[in-house]
């Protein structure tokens, strides 16, 4: 894993800096490590996020999956009519408005989750071995807490038409 830069390369940076840096490192050696237990599964990272952020409520509708991801809805629309089409997910129409679409994932889709979930615990388990359990809460909460006050204080993009 190549560093996001070089401490040699740039001026001294503060604890913000190093955050950002530290996020982006470990952000790329998670992907790394999970892409392939993605691809086991015939899933791109776009389809597995859509995938996961459905299977956290069973049900929902394109618009709160792109909101729940920060992504654009016809991004959505497209992952999720591969999800369809893999037999992952499932489209009906809304008993409370038939205008609407819901999304449900599939038993197939909610055991593969299951599965990928699964590598990915013991691959993230495997990497903290050793760390006290509170040091991985406290940066839970600290990269939650950056969450909230950069989403508190960004300004929001607008949805594509």
């Amino acid at each position: 894993m190549v560093p996001l830069s070089s401490a040699a390369s740039r001026p001294a940076a503060g604890p913000a800096r190093e955050l950002l840096d530290a996020l982006h490192d470990a952000t790329h050696a998670v992907l790394a490590r999970i892409t392939p237990e993605l691809e086991a599964e015939g899933l791109t990272h776009g389809k597995f996020w859509a995938l996961y952020r459905l299977s956290d409520t069973g049900s929902g509708r394109v618009a709160e999956i792109a909101r729940r991801l920060s992504v654009t809805m016809p991004s959505v629309t497209a992952c999720v009519d591969q999800l369809v089409e893999d037999g992952l997910v499932r489209r009906t129409r809304s008993e409370a408005d038939r205008r609407a679409v819901v999304l449900t994932v599939t038993p197939r889709g909610r055991r593969v989750v299951a599965r990928v979930l699964e590598r990915f615990d013991s691959t993230l388990n495997a990497a903290f071995a050793g760390v006290p359990p509170s040091e991985v809460r406290a940066a839970s909460r600290l990269l939650r807490e950056a969450t909230r006050r950069l989403r508190r204080s960004a300004p929001v993009a607008p949805e594509a038409p």
